[in-house]
């Protein structure tokens, strides 16, 4: 059988239905920290975000051969399962303490998640775009917060080629995320 490789999401439904597992594992690895940071911010729990990211991708696997729209549905899906977790985790704190956060605010905090969570999506996928050297380079920088000085010891390079790197690093992440189309506003 000849192996089928998944580039987009879009042809998710149809890997799916054909039974590719692997391809679903794929699209699993590219959004389950998207989804999960989603989740997380809408629920503040860790734990309970990445629990209710892997429910969303069951249900995906469960539903697929009905689902057309595979990111608008994992998406929903974590949001509402999110939800459900925050209105359960209020009725609880309620129960102890008479008094729970309102869902409005928790509603809005959802859809800003869900921005944040595609654009550091986003960002991430710009990021594996860069030359090996450069994109240590913005990990090291960005990721784990080194300074300048850390990051040229650790890679052995002088602190002028670091920040060229951070410098041509920037500029192409800049022009990749003007290219993004602003899908949620």
């Amino acid at each position: 059988m000849q192996k089928y490789l998944l580039h987009n999401i879009r042809e998710l439904p149809k890997a799916c239905r054909r039974g590719e597992e692997a391809e679903f594992d794929q699209i699993f690895h590219q959004y389950f920290s998207a989804v999960s940071f989603y989740s997380m911010q809408i629920t503040g729990d860790r734990f309970a975000s990445e629990d209710i990211a892997g429910e969303a991708f069951v249900r995906v696997w469960e539903r697929r051969e009905k689902v057309n729209e595979v990111k608008a549905y994992l998406y929903r899906v974590a949001r509402n399962l999110s939800l459900d977790w925050v209105k359960a985790e209020n009725k609880r704190k309620a129960t102890e303490q008479k008094a729970g956060p309102m869902m409005e605010i928790h509603e809005i905090l959802a859809w800003e998640a869900l921005v944040k969570a595609e654009v550091l999506r986003e960002v991430h996928a710009a990021i594996e775009k860069l030359p090996a050297q450069r994109k240590r380079v913005i990990k090291l920088l960005y990721h784990e917060g080194k300074s300048v000085k850390e990051v040229a010891t650790a890679l052995n390079i002088s602190p002028r080629v670091i920040r060229e790197h951070r410098k041509e690093g920037l500029v192409f992440l800049r022009k990749i995320m003007r290219s993004i189309p602003l899908l949620f506003l």
